[in-house]
Parts: structure tokens; C-alpha cells; sequence
């Protein structure tokens, strides 16, 4: 129907605000990202939506002009949820890489374990393997560590 239609391209401005955020490395969230005060800076992925529509971007607009204040789709659930799909699909694209290789399926796993900015512990686990013959490396997944030891990892 025309309302999948206009919901799936609301979802789509929204993915490439994100991945925008994503491949620039930059963060989603400013201080408050919630729609409770007038803070001048709601983050980096609420700036690039509001962009996207002064750049013309008629079905976004009228998405938010138009819908239900819990049917935004910009909260930071939503953009929880978003992410959390598009790491999925991102982890399928690899495996399915991985599986249609050339020759094999051959590959590598390296982990090891970083400590983020909160000072949590977690394992960095990446896959390297052959795409067209030529070695590739691309990061799988964090993994929170509980205990650094080696047994434990």
C-alpha cells in the first residue's frame, strides 16, 4: 500500500542519517536528545534529519510534520533499534562474503581486548579472509568482557 511505501522511504532518510553519522564516526546524541526541553544542540543524527529537510526532503518533512508525537521514529530507541538492524545486516553481508569466496570458505578470527571510553572491557573480534584473492579485515563484533585473563577470554 502507498502507507508501506511512504513509511519504508521515512525509514530509508533516516538509515542514511545514520550511516552518514556512522562512516564520518561521529556521535548520534547531543547532550538531551529528547524532545522535553529547548536545548539548541539535540546531536549530530536530529541536525542531519532537520538538513535533510531544508535540503527538500518532502516525505521526511511531511512524516514529522504529520505523525503521532511516539511515531516519529527519532528517538534514541528508534535509533537503538536502527542500529541494531543495520549491524545485523552488516554481519550477513560478511558471512555471505565469507561463504562465496572464490576458493574455500577460508578465514581468520583475531580478537583482543579493548577498554572503551566508559572503561568497559570488551573483545574486538575481527575476520579476516579473501574477497577476489585479495586479504580483507573487517570488524565482526564487540563482545563485553567480564575477566581479562587469558582463560576467561
Amino acid at each position: 500500500t502507498s502507507a508501506v511505501k511512504r513509511n519504508r522511504e521515512v525509514l530509508k532518510s533516516l538509515i542514511k542519517c545514520l550511516q552518514f553519522c556512522g562512516r564520518q564516526g561521529i556521535g548520534l546524541r547531543g547532550h538531551r536528545d529528547d524532545d522535553t526541553d529547548n536545548f539548541l544542540n539535540k546531536g549530530n543524527f536530529k541536525a542531519l534529519i532537520q538538513f535533510r529537510i531544508d535540503a527538500g526532503d518532502k516525505v521526511l518533512e511531511t512524516h514529522l510534520s504529520n505523525c503521532s508525537r511516539n511515531a516519529t521514529y527519532t528517538s534514541k530507541t528508534s535509533q537503538n533499534d536502527l542500529l541494531l538492524c543495520m549491524k545485523e545486516f552488516i554481519q550477513n553481508e560478511i558471512v555471505n562474503e565469507i561463504k562465496n569466496q572464490d576458493i574455500g570458505p577460508y578465514f581468520g578470527i583475531q580478537c583482543d581486548e579493548v577498554r572503551d571510553s566508559s572503561n568497559w572491557e570488551q573483545l574486538g573480534l575481527v575476520v579476516r579472509y579473501l574477497k577476489h584473492f585479495t586479504p580483507v579485515e573487517r570488524l565482526l563484533e564487540f563482545v563485553p568482557c567480564i575477566q581479562t585473563t587469558g582463560e576467561a577470554i
